[in-house]
């Protein structure tokens, strides 16, 4: 027989995830109901960067090791940006893309809802404090400013409330360590940006607890999570730091809140993506700044620490912490810089802005707030009116937020029509190359009339469409880029997407099959055939091996940056495939 707090908890669950669903509703509702529409910005980025996996899943029943649609072909798999697996791929390969996508963000949404109310009851919060934390950290400015750009790759914030759920529990039960663990490593595969700071939080967390409470449990814990998500990561992590040493991404190292900014983007509701603020000397756009969370939250922040010594005490830790993360926000702009240390790490190097880390001072600030509610209450013992305020205060700080996104972010940014007249697919791949986003360009693809003008309404690439139409793009945008060396159909130098570099020769070659992974080549001997060299107008990377005549296996060699093999004797065909794990322990 089932106890009867058993139920309550099953009961409670069951409400938190109906609310859950009712709130991301009502926030993401400007997503959801724009249909096929393209957005502006990194939304065609990521859009392209999940079609390009879609493709290759359905069409070429291929694992999307490499993506020949982009900067005249680059790593997929191995592009630590990329959610290859992911919940959002397998949303895309059921309903498309674009619909995928879309609703991949409701249902992390909900996910990270759910999270953070059963985190907040951890920290026994009280249903309204946990309610109120979630919402906080659920529908911030953080949220509406990532995605109003089409920065789809932060998503996967919505299983940190997991990762710190069993860590919390595998601080006591260290058996749970591999839990948290197996959740980080599933959040790194959809994305590494996200992880890395979570991890830098959770270090953070662990030493301040440890040292507070007097006791290694946190640090053990700690190492567990780390073991278990480095070896579940290890193959992903490998590739993707080779990736960073071939394609190092230069960024400046001036970056961070000032105080001013900080409180300006966590407090106003003038912040825009598309006009000018009142704030000046910030760094990068608002899209990597707002942590807009309104003034009712930041007061019920502030109530926390009124007349509540006990527990500020018992939360001394998750304090500390806030005030870290705050501390790594302000980046460069403040000395000693921890930020600065950071930015020595492999893979933190290629970090972009110190902002990025009010993904982590949200954590405490959220349940500081949601345990603010419950001092209210504590303060005004028995009294219907504090009771009534802890109710409705979570209610005004949603509305407020929500209007606040819908306002300011997302309701302007899926804005661009699909034309359906141009997803077709060709015979042939091509490379194109630079893709002008002149005012006729954004008339085909229908910018509504009154942001025809700006700049700021079009996407920074145009990549999707391009796959659709089985183009690559070379004039693509990436912030891991390759070397492009690839030449696309209307360069002068052109000569096609390959060719052989002695075309006097008695010999001919026609691509039998094209793929992203692989390509097969027929050679066409018409008498003595002497040396040559075959010349795939494709960017060059460790990984490419060529067969010949389906005998031994070659790593294929670098020529002014693109694949080629040389033709020795007769041979009648070629099959390049791009196979990483062939080139470091098969081939010669």
């Amino acid at each position: 027989m089932e106890r009867p707090d058993c139920h309550r908890k099953w009961l409670e669950i069951g409400i938190v995830v109906t609310l859950g669903i009712l709130l991301s509703l009502g926030y993401y509702f400007p997503i959801l109901s724009s249909g096929n529409n393209l957005g502006i910005q990194d939304w065609d980025q990521n859009f392209a960067w999940t079609e390009a996996t879609r493709v290759s899943l359905l069409d070429y029943h291929q694992f999307p090791l490499w993506n020949p649609y982009k900067c005249g072909g680059t790593v997929q798999f191995a592009n630590p940006q990329v959610p290859v697996l992911s919940i959002q791929t397998a949303l895309a390969l059921i309903l498309g893309t674009l619909r995928g996508i879309k609703l991949s963000i409701f249902v992390h949404g909900v996910i990270g809802f759910v999270g953070f109310y059963l985190l907040a009851r951890q920290y026994k919060l009280t249903y309204i404090g946990s309610a109120l934390a979630a919402i906080i950290f659920s529908f911030s400015g953080i949220t509406s400013s990532f995605l109003s750009s089409g920065m789809v790759v932060f998503t996967n914030f919505a299983y940190t409330p997991y990762i710190l759920i069993f860590f919390n529990k595998s601080i006591d039960k260290g058996k749970w360590g591999i839990v948290a663990g197996i959740l980080f490593a599933v959040s790194f595969y959809y994305s590494y940006q996200i992880p890395l700071l979570i991890g830098v939080y959770l270090l953070v967390y662990t030493v301040v607890k440890s040292i507070a409470e007097k006791t290694a449990a946190p640090i053990k814990a700690f190492i567990i999570l780390v073991f278990t998500s480095g070896v579940l990561i290890l193959p992903k992590l490998f590739f993707a730091t080779q990736l960073l040493r071939i394609s190092p991404r230069q960024l400046s190292d001036i970056s961070g809140y000032s105080i001013q900014n900080f409180l300006y983007f966590l407090l106003s509701r003038k912040q825009n993506l598309f006009n000018e603020m009142d704030v000046q000397g910030y760094y990068y756009a608002i899209d990597e700044n707002s942590l807009y969370v309104g003034i009712l939250a930041f007061a019920l922040f502030l109530l926390f620490f009124a007349r509540n010594k006990k527990e500020i005490g018992r939360n001394a830790a998750l304090i500390i912490t806030l005030l870290i993360m705050i501390w790594l926000a302000l980046g460069s702009g403040v000395h000693p810089s921890i930020y600065a240390v950071l930015r020595r790490l492999p893979l933190f190097s290629s970090f972009r802005v110190a902002q990025r880390f009010r993904f982590d001072l949200i954590i405490p600030f959220s349940l500081i707030a949601g345990l603010g509610v419950d001092n209210l209450i504590h303060l005004l013992p028995k009294h219907k009116l504090a009771l009534i305020l802890a109710i409705v205060c979570p209610l005004i700080v949603y509305a407020d937020l929500a209007i606040f996104s819908t306002t300011n972010f997302l309701s302007k940014t899926l804005i661009i029509t699909n034309p359906e007249t141009q997803l077709w697919r060709s015979d042939h791949f091509v490379q194109t190359g630079a893709v002008n986003l002149g005012f006729e360009i954004r008339r085909t693809i229908e910018i509504p009339e009154k942001y025809l003008d700006s700049n700021i309404f079009i996407p920074w690439s145009f990549e999707y469409l391009k796959i659709k139409q089985n183009n690559g793009v070379l004039d693509c945008y990436d912030p891991i880029p390759l070397g492009v060396k690839a030449l696309g159909a209307g360069d002068e130098n052109y000569q096609g997407e390959f060719h052989l570099v002695d075309t006097q020769a008695d010999i001919a070659v026609e691509n039998t099959f094209w793929s992203p992974n692989r390509l097969i080549f027929k050679l066409i001997n018409n008498g003595m055939t002497p040396n040559n060299t075959l010349i795939v107008n494709q960017n060059f990377y460790p990984g490419w091996v060529v067969v010949k005549d389906g005998k031994e296996c070659k790593r294929a060699t670098n020529t002014d940056g693109l694949l080629f093999t040389q033709i020795e004797g007769t041979i009648n065909s070629l099959s390049y495939k791009f196979s990483p794990i062939a080139y470091y322990l098969r081939c010669k």
